[in-house]
């Protein structure tokens, strides 16, 4: 089973359900083999033959038998890849599996089950049998009696067993033409397959916006993005779906693309930034602060702004600025719940803030507290300086940037209202 696993690796299968029921089959196949060769080498040892003299014996008496058996199972096995059809293209991996099992049980067989007879095998005279070994003789003596009895019941009632064997042969025959027959087994997947048909004047121009149409409303209902998820990687590439279907085809291209960035940037940033932290502690030791590393602590800072271009930035955002800088034109169009409500924004509310604690190593989401124990915003992102927090924390440039509860509190009862969730967190 081994060497049938390697077999497989070399020919590209992968386990699936044909390829494993190939080797469930097998199983029984490879053990048949090494026991007709260990039952018989163990006959001639049992006769008074040595080992190495009734291995040999022993196997080239079985031998033919083995290689005439083997080469009927392969040849059943491979005829299947002359059907020709999704029938071949179905159970090839099933075929030639299973074929190559019995070609390696074959040879196993007639070399190495052989050679561990004749080192491990011994007479029954040179062989201490345990309390297990005994206790097997007596099962096998008592086997052996109530078949032997049972033998002699059939022998001596030999036309009821004709008619039980002629009885079975009909039974199968009428199962045969009874049971129903599909090449598939029908089966409820809970899918429904429908296909949308044009005029067939239509053009393509005009037929692909219509398309897009249904595709968005499809995509659009739950149930069916509901179905990819449960359905997995099977569900996703019988989708045709053609966003689906091109993002598919650039998966293997955009797997090896990654890969590459891992190997030329990734990695060895990785390792540089390890390097990097290695000197900052044998520079600073722990008179700093433990470096980015995603784990649970606490970062002290304060709320204060930085020196851009010799000029500087506030510490914070008003609501209103929202507003001042609004073209109307993407990216910078406001949304319409903040339009609609733009008379009732109390635009000198603080919006963002920046504080000198280092955003870098998982503190994104975090709640910003101030000396009082009060809540006073959520960190989420940080300066453009703070992207060389990778490397290195600069108290003079690198800001946390979180949103301030007053501007969350503004929304929630002005922009999107949500009174009872304004009480919740009120505790009313």
């Amino acid at each position: 089973l081994i060497g049938s696993f390697a077999a497989m690796y070399l020919l590209g299968f992968s386990l699936n359900n044909l390829s494993l029921m190939a080797l469930i089959i097998a199983t029984g196949l490879v053990v048949d083999d090494a026991i007709v060769v260990l039952e018989n080498i163990a006959r001639h040892i049992h006769n008074g033959e040595k080992p190495m003299a009734a291995a040999f014996k022993g196997t080239r008496e079985v031998g033919f038998t083995l290689l005439s058996m083997n080469l009927s199972l392969v040849a059943v096995f491979i005829s299947i890849l002359f059907m020709g059809g999704i029938v071949e293209r179905l159970f090839r991996e099933f075929s030639i599996t299973l074929a190559v099992a019995v070609v390696i049980s074959l040879l196993v067989s007639l070399t190495l089950t052989p050679m561990l007879c004749a080192r491990w095998l011994k007479a029954e005279d040179e062989q201490h049998r345990g309390r297990l070994q005994q206790w097997g003789d007596r099962l096998q003596t008592r086997v052996l009696a109530v078949y032997g009895r049972s033998l002699d019941w059939a022998l001596r009632h030999s036309l009821l067993m004709v008619i039980s064997l002629l009885a079975t042969i009909a039974l199968n025959v009428y199962l045969f033409v009874s049971i129903p027959k599909t090449f598939m087994p029908q089966q409820d997947t809970g899918q429904l397959i429908g296909f949308i048909r044009g005029d067939d004047g239509l053009s393509f121009q005009v037929m692909q916006p219509k398309m897009e149409i249904f595709r968005r409303a499809v995509l659009a209902d739950p149930a069916v993005r509901k179905a990819l998820w449960d359905g997995g990687l099977a569900a996703i590439e019988a989708s045709d779906d053609p966003m689906i279907q091109y993002a598919l085809r650039l998966a293997d291209r955009q797997r090896a693309l990654r890969d590459a960035v891992n190997e030329s940037y990734s990695g060895p940033l990785a390792i540089a930034g390890g390097k990097l932290a290695d000197a900052r502690f044998a520079a600073y030791g722990d008179s700093l602060y433990p470096d980015a590393t995603f784990t649970l602590r606490i970062s002290y800072g304060q709320v204060k702004g930085w020196e851009e271009r010799g000029q500087q930035v506030p510490i914070l955002t008003a609501m209103g600025g929202t507003f001042e800088r609004a073209t109307g034109a993407p990216p910078f169009d406001v949304a319409e719940a903040f339009a609609a409500n733009q008379a009732d924004i109390d635009p000198d509310t603080a919006f963002d803030f920046v504080t000198t604690n280092d955003i870098i190593g998982g503190n994104s989401g975090s709640p910003v507290i101030d000396r009082a124990g009060t809540v006073i915003g959520a960190a989420f992102d940080g300066n453009i300086h703070s992207l060389g927090g990778n490397y290195g924390y600069d108290g003079t440039l690198n800001r946390t940037v979180a949103v301030s509860t007053d501007a969350v509190q503004e929304a929630l009862e002005t922009i999107y209202p949500a009174p009872a969730l304004v009480q919740e967190l009120a505790g009313e």
